[in-house]
């Protein structure tokens, strides 16, 4: 929405034009062998009386680990950004569109200071958001956050 535009009461237009390029970020990570020290409750607690120390037990597959977040299509070809938390560590992310498309995506870049990720996927003629300069941004102005946390 342009800066001067007649707020009407209702984010409804804004919705309209920016939700379809507006994603859901699906994320897998193997599970990785984990010994029984550090498994929870095998601390210093009482199942040591019974189990005894560390490494007296085999190890044992920790479920696959399974996250979901939310991410912008930013160009036409597939570039979306997303938060790094959401994608750091995964062994595979796919995205959903709002169409219902689901893509396979590759993480690109990232930078964990600022929880901002980058992923790709191979499409063209995606729904993109247009970036607002931010040197027009002023405090007080309305924003909207659109995802899928």
């Amino acid at each position: 929405m342009a800066r001067g535009a007649a707020f009407t009461g209702s984010f409804a237009p804004v919705v309209k034009q920016v939700a379809p390029s507006v994603v859901k970020v699906y994320t897998t990570s193997k599970p990785r062998p984990m010994g029984r020290g550090e498994m929870p409750g095998f601390g210093d607690t009482p199942f040591r009386w019974f189990f005894g120390p560390p490494g007296g037990m085999p190890e044992m597959p920790s479920p696959r680990q399974q996250g979901m977040g939310s991410g912008v299509i930013v160009t036409e070809d597939g570039y979306i950004l997303t938060n790094n938390h959401v994608v750091d560590n995964a062994d595979e992310v796919k995205v959903a569109l709002q169409d219902g498309r689901e893509f396979t995506a590759k993480v690109v870049g990232k930078d964990p200071k600022t929880d901002i990720a980058v992923l790709k996927v191979k499409a063209d003629g995606l729904p993109h958001v247009t970036m607002a300069d931010s040197e027009q941004i002023e405090v007080g102005d309305l924003v909207l956050a659109i995802g899928n946390p």
